[in-house]
């Protein structure tokens, strides 16, 4: 079965949206002093099986998502929207049910360390498992790498393993990693074109390259940091976030190999201990224990700590066999209908800055994390809960009419309909609207971590009272909820010019 936390502690050191209160708009690291702001999130839960123990959460091509639950045995497809449900039971002890682009789910059963295959084809629902070779007892996570093979991580001992269902000779291949690992690796991930793990207890992110089998390995050499890696997503530029559970999101910035950075960013007070983690564009996501927390680091508002990684290299071999597969019992299917979604307001705040926590109570163990489309998924293992969340801004830019020309009055301003406002996001223009009647226009489902500012439009006689240069800041929004800009105009005095008429000055006689 899945270890539970404090087994896991104890294994390392054995081997060793309402409207915001408040604008809290961050502009760079360090530059606000005020107390931190709080919103009240709107998440939707729906149960998981009361009986299980549910862990990860991947996505599919199409955007939907998979449900591992490692206690009940089963694994629980739920649409992109989240609103139809299929259940496929009796499977073992599933860990890291991973979809592949043909309709298949692989998984490892943790009772019998065996790489299983789910297919899901209507009526043709079946398992078949292949035996993972070497007495691999610590199978955890698995990785498809784009090549139609799966990588599947040794959570105890410095191997990996792939399959080639494709293969007709060998297809189950062993890599002994210990020519630059210790330990084994809990979770394994593929950012497109190489596959990343850990040597979980000794400061080490290792990369393999798939087609050569160079393997590459950073080492954190900034005592007294002592990183425990977890999980794993690539940053996009070749470069590695990774989930410490010592307190930090840790980014390994490969921008130039030839000065490879380790940048941590430590967790606030009351974010919990990071374990897995999600990415979308500038938001970095979490799920974190003790307390139970979701989350979200914008890395360029933050402060961080850099070191510089030791680094070595080591080209691997592998050992490959043939294994048969073996039919595993009768898969049962289950379609219970559309999932029930209760709404649940949490707290969301912004403890410093670049940084957003979700406090999720005491009884909550979030694991599996999913950001896509500005939608935040979670599994809760501690409730047996699936959670959503829009996690967004909404911009309001307000146009109003000051009769006096004197801003210290306020009970002489209307609203103005019908004039031009331009949202801008990261400098440039994002969609121009015009004002309702009363005198507003806003802008839903915008992503946090952009800078976002308005331009309204320049009339001639009109005359801006606030802000004067008719354009408004908003920064880059660190809470969800909404951001308002307000603009005062005034109707600006006008001058008339009427022609010189000189009269002749006639000579007096």
């Amino acid at each position: 079965m899945r270890l539970n936390t404090l087994i896991r502690q104890l294994l390392l050191f054995t081997l060793t949206g309402t409207a915001i209160a408040g604008s809290a708009l961050l502009t760079n690291p360090g530059a606000r002093a005020a107390p931190a702001e709080e919103v009240s999130l709107t998440v939707y839960e729906t149960e998981l099986n009361e009986y299980g123990n549910p862990y990860e959460l991947n996505s599919a091509a199409d955007g939907s998502l998979w449900v591992s639950d490692n206690g009940a045995g089963e694994i629980r497809h739920y649409s992109v929207d989240g609103d139809s449900l299929v259940i496929y039971s009796g499977l073992g002890a599933v860990s890291d049910a991973r979809p592949a682009p043909d309709g298949t789910v692989w998984f490892v059963d943790q009772d019998t360390a065996n790489l299983s295959r789910l297919d899901t084809s209507p009526g043709l629902e079946a398992v078949q498992f292949w035996a993972l070779p070497g007495g691999s007892t610590a199978g955890f996570g698995t990785a498809l790498d784009g090549q139609g093979r799966i990588w599947v991580s040794d959570a105890s001992q410095a191997k990996l393993f792939s399959f080639d269902p494709d293969s007709p000779d060998v297809n189950v291949c062993t890599y002994d990693t210990s020519a630059l690992a210790i330990s084994g690796s809990p979770y394994i991930t593929f950012d497109g074109a190489k596959l990343w793990f850990s040597s979980i207890n000794h400061n080490t992110i290792l990369r393999l390259d798939p087609s050569t089998l160079e393997l590459s390995k950073w080492t954190g050499t900034d005592d007294p940091w002592n990183p425990v890696p977890e999980s794993f997503t690539g940053d996009g530029t070749g470069g590695l976030w990774f989930a410490d559970s010592t307190g930090y999101l840790v980014h390994l910035d490969l921008t130039d190999p030839e000065a490879a950075q380790f940048e941590r960013f430590r967790v606030p007070g009351g974010g919990g201990k990071p374990y897995m983690l999600g990415r979308q564009d500038q938001q970095v996501w979490y799920s974190g224990q003790e307390p139970g927390t979701l989350g979200m680091l914008l890395p360029d508002m933050a402060s961080n700590t850099a070191s510089s990684p030791v680094y070595a290299t080591a080209t691997l071999t592998s050992e490959c066999v043939q294994i048969d597969p073996v039919s595993g019992p009768p898969v049962t299917v289950s379609a219970p209908g559309e999932p029930v979604w209760t709404p649940v307001q949490y707290t969301a705040s912004d403890p410093s800055p670049g940084w957003m926590l979700l406090a999720l109570g005491a009884e909550s163990f979030p694991w599996g994390i999913h950001m896509a489309g500005n939608r935040l998924w979670a599994v809760d293992n501690g409730r047996s809960m699936l959670l959503r969340a829009d996690v967004v801004a909404e911009v309001t830019a307000c146009k109003l009419q000051d009769g006096d020309n004197d801003l210290a009055t306020t009970d002489d301003q209307t609203p103005l309909a019908s004039w031009g406002m331009t949202l801008n996001m990261d400098g440039g223009a994002l969609n121009t609207a015009l004002t309702g009647a009363d005198g507003c226009v806003s802008w839903a489902g915008l992503e946090l971590g952009r800078a976002y500012s308005v331009q309204e439009e320049q009339r001639s006689g009109w005359l801006a009272l606030s802000p004067e240069t008719g354009l408004c800041e908003l920064g880059v929004p660190g809470l969800p909820g909404e951001h308002t800009c307000e603009f005062i105009n005034a109707q600006g005095l006008s001058a008339i010019f009427l022609p010189l008429v000189m009269r002749p000055v006639l000579p007096t006689e």
